[in-house]
């Protein structure tokens, strides 16, 4: 499948606008209704977008840890039971699956990886646990867009009521849920559902509404990159997330204080591509690298983008 400029806009405007009606979508884009409503139907029927989906502003809902568990098994582990699981992929290379999911502090983190362990009994021969202290992603590369979203941003628990509990339930199942049917569920008028709505939004406890894309349909294909290091400076640190940034291929970073130090998600069409970018890396860090490992993964699937809150 191949994209056009305008549609590149569309699809850049919809990432962060997903629940914006079709009339504002039009508008904003500079396309007519019935333009709209078609390429949204190419653009799913093509399996380029998959769905939409509700960002949660996970340090104001009581998790402040995002970790990452890199898992040899035997077979598919099972992980539907886990409630805070965000994520998770297959990998081709030493470990098998990436699942990356969120706690409310340490306790909370062990007890979900003894939660994982105990639920596959021996299917999990090895482990690996990533705590980042930084993780940045940049989405929209594919389309020539290179805004970033940061998982780990500060942010003050809020309180919930029961009635907010079940308007985040609610957009979990169906990011775009019209505010008439928001409304009926909680039983109350839509004005006052709109309003319940756009004070989520006001106090950050709702980021957004992004598309959630499969850019494999564009020829492109996935690559996790794990860096161990020597020795670690600020001033490396900024090297790297000026690299990352710059990058025409990098999705995402990942820092943490313990080896890996450095993942790096990159995405390519071609083999040269991907080559060309591992030569860079490897240049950035020189003598200082350690260990670098190179996973193939496969498109990320959503799990559960709402955690327990209960």
């Amino acid at each position: 499948m191949e994209l056009k400029k305008k549609d590149m806009e569309l699809l850049s405007y919809l990432y962060h606008s997903g629940r914006e009606s079709i009339n504002k979508i039009a508008k904003e884009c500079k396309f007519s209704r019935e333009q709209v409503n078609y390429k949204l139907r190419k653009f799913r029927e093509a399996g380029l977008i998959k769905g939409f989906v509700t960002l949660f502003n996970y340090p104001s809902l009581g998790y402040n840890l995002w970790a990452t568990l890199l898992i040899k098994a035997r077979e598919t582990p099972n992980l539907s039971k886990i409630k805070n699981i965000i994520n998770t992929s297959e990998i081709i290379g030493y470990y098998d699956y990436y699942i990356s999911f969120v706690a409310k502090n340490e306790t909370d983190l062990k007890e979900t990886i003894h939660e994982i362990l105990k639920e596959n009994g021996g299917l999990i021969l090895e482990y690996k646990l990533i705590k980042p202290y930084f993780t940045e992603m940049y989405p929209l590369k594919f389309i020539e867009n290179k805004r970033t979203f940061n998982f780990l941003e500060n942010f003050e628990k809020q309180n919930l009521t029961k009635q907010d509990i079940k308007i985040l339930s609610l957009l979990e199942k169906n990011a775009r849920i019209k505010i008439i049917d928001l409304a009926s569920k909680l039983n109350i008028s839509s004005e006052l559902a709109l309003y319940k709505l756009r004070n989520l939004h006001k106090k950050k406890i709702i980021l957004g509404t992004k598309v959630d894309f499969d850019i494999t349909k564009l020829g492109f294909y996935y690559s996790m990159i794990s860096i161990d290091l020597f020795h670690f400076s600020k001033e490396l640190e900024e090297k790297i997330k000026s690299f990352v940034k710059s990058s025409k291929f990098v999705n995402s970073l990942i820092l943490s204080f313990e080896n890996p130090r450095v993942m790096i998600q990159v995405f390519n069409k071609t083999q040269e591509e991907l080559l060309s970018t591992i030569s860079k890396i490897k240049k950035l860090f020189g003598e200082n690298l350690k260990k670098f490992d190179l996973m193939f993964l496969e498109q990320e699937k959503e799990i559960n983008t709402l955690p327990d809150l209960d």
